[in-house]
C-alpha cells in the first residue's frame, strides 16, 4: 500500500486569507428576573433606541448596550455585513455609518407582533438556561426601504440592556418583490380553440 508524504502543515484558520478567530461571547452574569412584562420592557428599550438616533454622537445609543453587547448588521446601516461588539465600538460604527451619502439610514424601529410566535418573550440567552433575557422581533423602516431584525435584552446591574441586535434589509422602496397578484402571468397552457401554430 502506498502512502503519501505530507510536506508542511495543513492550513489553519490562522493562515488562510480572510479568516479570523472569533472569541466566544461573554454572557451577562445571571440575575433574578422576577415578574416581568416582556412586551413592555421591549417597547421601552425600542423607544429609547429610536429616541437615541437623533443624537449625532450616538452616546445615548451606546448606553443602551450591555458591556459585551453586539450589533450585527446586514445592509441596514452600511453596504457591508458587519458585527460590532462593545458599546464604544458600536457607537463608533454608528457614527461612521451616519457619514454615508444617505446619512443615518434607520428612520424607525418597531416591535413586530404579527402572531403569537413573534411576540416578545422571556427566554434563556445561554445554552445552559442560566441567563434569562427578552427576545423580540423587529420591523425596521429605513431611508432606502424596509427591514427586519431581532433583539435580545439582558439584565445588567438591575437594568434591561441590549445584549444583541440583528438588523437586515429586506426590500428597497419602489422595487417591491413580484409576489401573489404582482407576479408576471407567464405562458397560458392548455387548450385554446382557434389558436395559430408557430
Amino acid at each position: 500500500m502506498a502512502t503519501a508524504v505530507v510536506v508542511g502543515r495543513a492550513p489553519t484558520v490562522h493562515s488562510l486569507p480572510g479568516t479570523s478567530n472569533i472569541p466566544p461571547t461573554q454572557f451577562p452574569a445571571p440575575e433574578a428576573v422576577g415578574d416581568v412584562d416582556p412586551l413592555a420592557e421591549a417597547e421601552k428599550i425600542i423607544g429609547l433606541l429610536n429616541d437615541s438616533f437623533g443624537d449625532a454622537t450616538f452616546q445615548a445609543t451606546q448606553n443602551l448596550f450591555a458591556k459585551h453587547g453586539y450589533w450585527r448588521d446586514h445592509l441596514i446601516l452600511s453596504w457591508n455585513f458587519r458585527t460590532v461588539q462593545g458599546p464604544a465600538q458600536i457607537g463608533e460604527f454608528l457614527r461612521e455609518c451616519a457619514q454615508s451619502r444617505d446619512g443615518f439610514r434607520i428612520k424607525h424601529i418597531t416591535i413586530d407582533k404579527q402572531g403569537p410566535v413573534r411576540q416578545p418573550s422571556l427566554s434563556p440567552l445561554d445554552g445552559e438556561g442560566k441567563v434569562s433575557g427578552i427576545t423580540a422581533f423587529l420591523s425596521i423602516e429605513t431611508v432606502l426601504g424596509a427591514g427586519e431584525g431581532l433583539i435580545r435584552l439582558a439584565q445588567e446591574g438591575g437594568k434591561w440592556r441590549i445584549f444583541t441586535i440583528y438588523t437586515s434589509l429586506r426590500s428597497f422602496k419602489g422595487h417591491s418583490e413580484n409576489t401573489f397578484s404582482g407576479r408576471p402571468r407567464g405562458v397560458n397552457h392548455g387548450e385554446q380553440p382557434g389558436r395559430r401554430n408557430w
